[in-house]
């Protein structure tokens, strides 16, 4: 399996030109073997390869062509190798192939797309459409380990809904539901593209700021804060945000002292009145004198 992948990672890696040519050479290949060996060898079967290979790799439109160019250079085989076969058998053996290779193009991109959607779907909330807990802390990691590399500020905002409970106790779960799908609308409208966003599970939210020091960070969190504010108002929600925000000036944690250290922040902030962001920011030479961040307390 370990081979597999790998063989897969390198092939995906390479570009759709060089796979179709290497591809179109292969079945030039094939058909100048079959117009030499005739009818003692056929090289039928192995046109499924090339076919395969630019449907997973290409996409299903390069496929047809492959499809295409495979059942004609077979084609063209069986009438210089003159068969002398029956008409309908002339007529099937022409045929044949042109259906086959066709089908397989479709089932396998069919495929692809299935298992495209499957790797999404473990990848995303299925509510919000944000990245789930597990993939979030997956990217935001790398990006860690890139601000490490280059000497870049990070900065992390972890977030609590307040009065979301109240929500679903008076509107319903379903109101609830759509508390959390507008909430992830105005975050992208109000964020960067490269900002990471994450559902953590309930109503707690985590969002990776790249590159953003302690200033840039503040002023991206205050905007969205805003915007939060303005979105459920309109919507006649009570729902505000409690946020901890840690900016790392070059990166000296990991990704887990990172969100036990702003989940700490936002808990002090729901225990002070809710409805704003504390801020922490942390350099290499002061980061390991900093206490252990205190375990959160029980709010409502």
């Amino acid at each position: 399996m370990r081979y597999i992948r790998s063989a897969d990672a390198f092939l995906g890696r390479r570009s759709k030109v060089t796979i179709v040519l290497v591809c179109v050479a292969l079945i030039a290949g094939l058909a100048i073997t079959d117009q030499y060996y005739g009818q003692n060898f056929s090289t039928a079967l192995f046109y499924v390869v090339p076919v395969l290979f630019v449907t997973w790799y290409v996409g299903r439109s390069a496929g047809m062509v492959l499809a295409l160019l495979s059942g004609t250079a077979l084609l063209i085989t069986d009438w210089a190798l003159k068969s002398g076969h029956h008409a309908v058998m002339e007529f099937w053996n022409a045929a044949f192939p042109f259906f086959f290779f066709v089908m397989l193009v479709l089932l396998v991109s069919l495929l692809k797309e299935a298992l495209a959607r499957e790797e999404e779907l473990s990848r995303v909330d299925p509510l919000t459409g944000l990245y789930n807990r597990r993939y979030f802390s997956e990217i935001a990691t790398g990006e860690i380990e890139r601000a490490k590399r280059y000497g870049h500020a990070i900065s992390l905002a972890y977030i609590d809904l307040d009065n979301f409970k109240t929500v679903n106790d008076t509107l319903g779960h379903e109101e609830g539901d759509e508390v959390l799908t507008t909430l992830a609308r105005v975050f992208q409208e109000n964020l960067r593209s490269t900002d990471i966003v994450g559902r953590f599970g309930g109503d707690e939210f985590a969002i990776m700021l790249p590159e953003a020091g302690a200033a840039a960070a503040a002023g991206a969190v205050s905007k969205l804060k805003d915007g939060v504010a303005e979105s459920m108002t309109g919507n006649g929600w009570p729902v505000t945000l409690s946020m901890g925000l840690v900016t790392c000036e070059t990166a000296p944690w990991g990704l887990e002292e990172i969100v036990k250290e702003a989940d700490a922040l936002m808990y002090s902030v729901k225990d002070s009145g809710k409805d704003r962001f504390a801020q922490k920011v942390i350099d290499e030479s002061a980061a390991d004198r900093l206490p252990p961040a205190p375990t959160r307390s029980a709010t409502s």
